[in-house]
């Protein structure tokens, strides 16, 4: 028990340092890549080790005809991916610009119906003033301020750019 030193309260010793920067950056293949090469040199040098000439020279065929085949699926793949990736764009570009149209609908709507509003509220303020305007009792500059208010709104509601030919 006393050759166990005592711990750290902090739980350092402080004697940490930067780790280095030097990262692998390339990765050399390793020897013997493709196999494909060495199986032709033994089926013409060594074909006793593969079981005869014959034998040698048809396994190093179908691994020739094998490496060749995943070669061009390879370039296969890597041709549809870059399609994916166009695709994957396209897709990106039409959903962005659905989210604008999305929103400029949803705001023509709410000005559509904000200039509903203004025309509903204009008409019957006009209509209110001109029965007030046919009472005597009442005082005719409230009739003609509810009818500017009235028309007012209804101008309004017509040149707000909800229609026509600048609605796009």
């Amino acid at each position: 028990m006393e050759n166990i030193p005592k711990p750290d309260p902090r739980g350092t010793k402080g004697s940490q340092i930067v780790g280095t920067t030097d990262y692998i950056t390339e990765i050399e293949p390793p020897p013997f890549q493709h196999v494909h090469n060495v199986l032709e040199g033994l089926a013409e040098n060594k074909y006793k080790a593969l079981g005869g000439e014959a034998t040698a020279k048809i396994i190093a065929a179908l691994h020739s005809q094998n490496y060749y085949e995943i070669e061009k699926l390879q370039k296969e793949n890597g041709r549809l991916r870059d399609k994916l990736d166009k695709k994957n764009q396209e897709y990106y570009d039409f959903r962005e610009k659905a989210a604008i149209y999305k929103n400029q609908i949803d705001s023509i709507n709410k000005l559509r119906k904000k200039s509903s509003l203004e025309a509903t509220f204009g008409t019957a303020l006009i209509g209110i003033s001109i029965e007030l305007y046919r009472t005597p009792e009442i005082n005719t500059s409230l009739s003609a301020i509810l009818a500017l208010v009235g028309l007012a709104l209804l101008l309004a509601s017509w040149f707000s750019g909800v229609g026509g030919k600048n609605a796009s």
